[in-house]
């Protein structure tokens, strides 16, 4: 019971700072494509 606590919390955790680095990361696209339009084709990969 308590190993599935530990894992819930770690993915739980895992995602929240994988969705704060994705939403970064889009931040920082969206800036950089308005500065420069030609980076929008490699910032939506």
């Amino acid at each position: 019971m308590g190993r599935d606590e530990g894992d819930g919390e770690m993915a739980r955790v895992t995602g929240i700072s994988g969705s704060r680095t994705r939403l970064s990361q889009r931040i920082g696209g969206r800036s950089i494509a308005s500065n420069h339009p030609e980076t929008t084709r490699f910032s939506d990969g």
